[in-house]
């Protein structure tokens, strides 16, 4: 527990947002607190502090924000993961939220998940809007653009893990991102056969950016999966090569060794012949034994 609370800390402290996206999130807090008045409210005096509130509320109110969220399981940045395009917090749900969900996840496939996740839900906000009739033309561009962005990353952190080989990890979270997809798309069909004809046009357009989408994400799988089949083509092609010169090289340095044995046993089986010297002396004709003995 310890481990997972230091590591918040050290996420929330690597959290850096823009000028503007400080600016968004500050006027989206502010905005939200004037629709969510306290139900009691009291009249205070100024705090002693207020000279550093600034301070605190450019560089360390996100973070702390986040970490109390986070530990505490409340807070602004907790009710803004179910705002909608539209709502007042939903600049805070992108731009803090899923920031800060990204750097918390502790490993490639984890983060090329988040992405995937957050992809998704862009398609699910669509969905929810579009069921209550909330989708319009505005509001699919902006879903739209989020979504091929996300999209595009995950693609790039799928093809890191096919970088570092871990294919299992690429197959897994591409595999999941499609079906969940196709889900969606299924949904929308069904949307767009229910809608009113003013929403019928952005719910077509949905629809059609996420069966693209399929089928790029299907077509990416399949050629990541033919590159990897030639390699290990190559790898075997390779090896036999190598094989099969190691064994024409032995094969020809046993055919010299079997010569020069035959040739060494042919001589020992001969042995000296008559003009043949032995012993450094030439032999002459052989006579018969009486002639030998002198007789």
């Amino acid at each position: 527990m310890d481990t997972k609370i230091k590591n918040i800390f050290k996420a929330a402290q690597d959290v850096s947002l823009t000028e503007a996206e400080r600016a968004h999130v500050l006027s989206t807090l502010q905005n939200f607190m004037k629709e969510h008045p306290s139900a009691h409210p009291q009249h205070s005096t100024p705090s002693p502090y207020t000279n550093v509130s600034l301070f605190l509320r450019v560089r360390y109110v996100v973070p702390v924000t986040l970490i109390l969220s986070l530990v505490l399981g409340g807070g602004t940045a907790f009710a803004a993961e179910g705002a909608l395009p539209g709502d007042t917090l939903y600049p805070m749900k992108i731009h803090l939220n899923e920031k800060v969900e990204t750097l918390l996840a502790p490993t490639p496939e984890a983060r090329a998940e988040v992405a995937a996740a957050q992809a998704l839900r862009r398609v699910s906000e669509a969905e929810t809007l579009a069921a209550h009739g909330r989708l319009d033309a505005t509001t699919t561009e902006e879903i739209r653009q989020r979504f091929s962005l996300k999209s595009e990353e995950l693609k790039r952190q799928v093809q890191k893990l096919e970088d570092d080989n871990d294919h299992a990890g690429a197959d897994r979270v591409s595999v999941h991102f499609e079906q969940e997809l196709d889900t969606h798309f299924n949904a929308f069909v069904g949307l767009d056969e229910r809608s009113a004809t003013a929403t019928r046009p952005e719910i077509t357009t949905i629809k059609d950016d996420i069966q693209q989408r399929i089928k790029h994400v299907s077509d990416e799988r399949m050629k990541a999966r033919a590159r990897r089949i030639k390699d290990v083509q190559e790898k075997l092609n390779a090896g036999t090569d190598i094989h099969t010169q190691i064994r024409t090289t032995s094969d020809g340095e046993q055919k010299g060794d079997s010569v020069e044995q035959n040739g060494s046993d042919q001589g020992r089986k001969d042995g000296p012949t008559p003009e043949s010297p032995e012993g450094g002396q030439e032999n002459g004709p052989i006579l018969p034994l009486p002639a030998q003995l002198g007789l």
